[in-house]
């Protein structure tokens, strides 16, 4: 099975606007770029719970009106986006993944979509998701270049609307590797601020300690232009200031290091191949790529993110059991036997593994913290290799737990190809630190 069209993320919505003089570019027509794009795909993608085309044009010409008199409400004033279906919505029913309808009365937005709708861009519809963003594989979501093959999970919906070119941007949700392998597989850019800047109030949990909420988009400045609106309408608790410089520059790092673990070990000749290549051509511009090899405290920690998988799973459990437990009293089969597992293990964890667990994981972050101070940024793949072919797995997990592990900010950039697939490239920052690693980014779409 093929896709039926030529498939490519949408054009810059950003750019567009800017080109809009004499009215010529509306935003209205590019919504109507993204609904043909959408009708075109979508019977066979299938990344859509649910959405509302009239409203969206309504909402649109709206936005046209505000930007002619000059005053729209933001930058982000008419940019179509999607919400994964986790996310809480006034307007939209949110079903989790699951075929029950799980919104709250009264009907409210989660702070993300209250944040956007504040600047005028459209919310077009919900995006499908694994039950709950962390049970089964979804078998609904396609990759719109290649329908044989996973859009990735958790956030299929996000990434294979965004990267099949049916919207500008979308909200993913990440605990393990939910945003940023989805990306990889369906060749757009995402972003996961560093944990707890932007808020998840009225974003269903999956564990509190790891929950990141994050961006796809397939143009950076629509990403960074989303990102800067929302860390001063939605922060997170206790943030204060915008995750965008108001120039943003294009900055290249001075030294990178490498994660080697058995992520990488699981690459194919073909994906290593590709990862090499991509770090050959910065090198070649004057980065110092430092591998372990190189570096001891490196190495060190490369062998000590081994024990991530294990720790990550670990508090997911513990931090499932509200409301989690609640759903096993009456579970209609949306949660599976690997939920069961978790939630069972993490209700036998004992006050002082809870403790312990914790302990281990700020004692790593501390130490990131301290290499991240002589390294400009981490690198690694965003995912195992291409989209897998099938839909039976979504994929390995094992490149994306240790960013999310530990708070840190990262970039999927789809900077690679293998067997004519995308495949994102993971570049992770320190953390608070996420305006430079966006310049980083920059540079590297541009030059890498």
């Amino acid at each position: 099975m093929t896709t039926p069209r030529p498939c490519a993320t949408a054009p810059s919505f950003t750019h567009h606007l800017r080109a809009n003089r004499g009215g010529r570019h509306t935003v209205r027509d590019y919504l109507e770029d993204r609904l043909a794009t959408l009708d075109a795909l979508e019977p066979s993608v299938g990344a859509f719970v649910c959405h509302d085309p009239e409203a969206a044009r309504r909402a649109a010409d709206e936005s046209d009106r505000r930007w002619r008199s000059g005053h729209p409400l933001s930058p982000i004033d008419g940019l179509p986006i999607g919400a994964k279906d986790i996310i809480y919505s006034a307007d939209f029913p949110t079903r989790l993944g699951t075929p029950r309808d799980w919104s709250p009365r009264p009907l409210i937005d989660a702070a993300c979509l209250q944040a956007i709708q504040e600047g005028g861009a459209l919310l077009l519809g919900k995006l499908t998701t694994t039950a709950f963003a962390i049970g089964g594989v979804s078998t609904q979501t396609r990759n719109p270049h290649d329908l044989a093959r996973t859009p990735g999970g958790s956030s299929s919906g996000a990434a294979a609307a965004v990267g099949g070119g049916m919207l500008a941007a979308a909200f993913g949700t990440q605990t393990q590797g939910s945003l940023i392998r989805p990306a990889s597989y369906c060749g757009t850019i995402a972003m996961k601020p560093t944990w707890g800047t932007l808020s998840v109030q009225g974003v269903h949990p999956v564990a509190h300690s790891l929950d990141h909420l994050g961006l796809m988009a397939g143009d950076l400045d629509d990403l960074q232009g989303l990102l800067g609106w929302l860390s001063v309408k939605a922060p997170g608790p206790g943030q204060a200031g915008r995750l965008l410089d108001d120039t943003p520059v294009a900055t290249p790092p001075r030294r990178i290091g490498v994660l080697l673990t058995s992520g990488t070990d699981e690459l194919s000749d073909a994906s290593r191949t590709a990862f090499d290549q991509a770090l050959e051509r910065v090198a070649r511009q004057g980065v110092d790529v430092v591998t372990p090899t190189r570096h001891d405290s490196l190495k060190r920690l490369c062998e000590d993110l081994e024990r991530v998988h294990r720790w990550s799973l670990q508090l997911i459990g513990l931090e499932m059991q509200w409301p989690y437990r609640q759903y096993l009293a009456d579970n209609d089969g949306s949660i599976d036997q690997r939920m069961i597992d978790l939630i069972d293990q993490g209700s036998r964890m004992s006050v002082s593994d809870a403790r312990t667990l914790h302990e281990q994981r700020l004692g790593l972050m501390a130490r990131c913290d301290g290499l991240l101070e002589e390294l400009d940024a981490l690198v690694l793949p965003s995912a195992s290799g291409p989209a897998p072919v099938g839909l039976a797995s979504s994929g390995s997990r094992k490149n994306l737990v240790y960013a999310t592990f530990l708070g840190l900010p990262c970039y999927s950039l789809p900077v690679m190809r293998v067997d004519d697939m995308p495949f994102g490239l993971q570049v992770i920052g320190q953390r608070h630190r996420d305006v430079h690693l966006g310049n980083i980014a920059r540079w590297w779409l541009q030059h890498g």
